[in-house]
């Protein structure tokens, strides 16, 4: 009896080490968690750029923006993308390539300013109808 139940119990154990660690895998690579993941790669480029660390700012920011562009990728002009790419730029200023960096500030401005029309445009469009009303 106890060699069965023992059995039983080392079974279920086993089942539920395997499913939760099926869950784990999957919540590992939910949009959420990649976002954190990349919040958390953002603060470790910041660090390395304040000690001057150049080439590993440079790898952790890299690796944020590919994050944040494949979780986005639906999203072009996701307001998390302008800041990693302002964020990268001054890394590759910082690195020497103003070229690089001007490329993605622009890009940044871009998405930046598409966003503040929007927001113009519809209180704008808020106010028209408003004063119609």
């Amino acid at each position: 009896m106890c060699l069965h139940l023992n059995a039983r119990i080392q079974e279920s154990s086993r089942r539920t080490t395997q499913s939760g660690c099926f869950k784990r895998k999957n919540k590992e690579k939910s949009p959420h968690n990649r976002i954190r993941l990349a919040n958390a790669y953002r603060n470790l480029a910041m660090i390395y750029r304040c000690l001057k660390k150049k080439d590993a700012a440079y790898g952790y920011q890299r690796m944020v923006i590919d994050i944040l562009e494949d979780v986005f990728s639906d999203n072009k002009q996701h307001p998390d993308l302008p800041i990693a790419y302002s964020v990268y730029s001054f890394i590759l200023r910082d690195m020497g390539d103003v070229d690089g960096a001007i490329k993605y500030q622009y890009m940044a401005t871009q998405i930046s300013e598409s966003k503040i029309i929007k927001i113009l445009n519809w209180q704008l469009i808020t106010i028209i109808l408003e004063c119609s009303i």
